[in-house]
C-alpha cells in the first residue's frame, strides 16, 4: 500500500506507505526506491516495535524499541560489517548497552553499563557472559 515509482518499467515503492512482510510484520513509513528508507515503524510479529530512521532497508540513527515485556529503549544503531551494532539505554532503569545486537537481543561483542559497574564480554541470547566462547 502507499505511493510507487516506475522504475525501469517496473513498479517500487517510493515515499509514504505500509508494507507487511510475512512471519515478520509490519513496517509503516518512507520508501526510496523500494527500499524501508527515512522514517518509519516496524512493528514486529512477536510484539516488538521499533520506531525511527531507516537506512537501505535497516535500523540506522536515532529510533526507540518498546519490547513487548515492558522494556522500552532509546536506540542509536548502524551497520559495521555487516552487523546491527546499536547503543540502547533502557528508559525505565538506565541501563546501557553498546554492542552487536541480532533480532534487538544482545549478541557478541558488547559492553553493559549497569548499577554496579561495566561489564565487558560476549553476550547471547539475552544472557550475560564474561570472557569469551570456547
Amino acid at each position: 500500500n502507499g505511493e510507487t515509482k516506475l522504475v525501469d518499467g517496473r513498479t517500487v515503492r517510493h515515499g509514504k506507505g505500509k508494507l507487511t512482510v510475512f512471519y515478520e510484520g509490519v513496517y509503516e513509513g518512507t520508501f526510496v526506491m523500494g527500499l524501508k528508507h527515512g522514517a518509519g515503524k516496524f512493528a514486529y510479529q512477536n510484539g516488538d516495535v521499533y520506531s525511527g530512521h531507516w537506512h537501505k532497508d535497516q535500523p540506522s540513527g536515532r529510533g526507540t524499541l518498546a519490547k513487548k515485556n515492558g522494556n522500552a529503549f532509546t536506540t542509536t544503531s548502524g551497520y559495521v560489517d555487516g552487523s546491527l551494532v546499536v547503543e540502547m539505554t533502557n528508559t525505565m532503569t538506565g541501563e546501557e548497552y553498546a554492542g552487536v545486537v541480532v533480532d534487538w537481543q544482545r549478541h557478541g561483542t558488547g559492553k553493559m553499563r549497569k548499577y554496579s559497574g561495566i561489564l565487558n564480554g560476549w553476550q547471547q541470547n539475552g544472557d550475560w557472559f564474561e570472557g569469551q566462547w570456547m
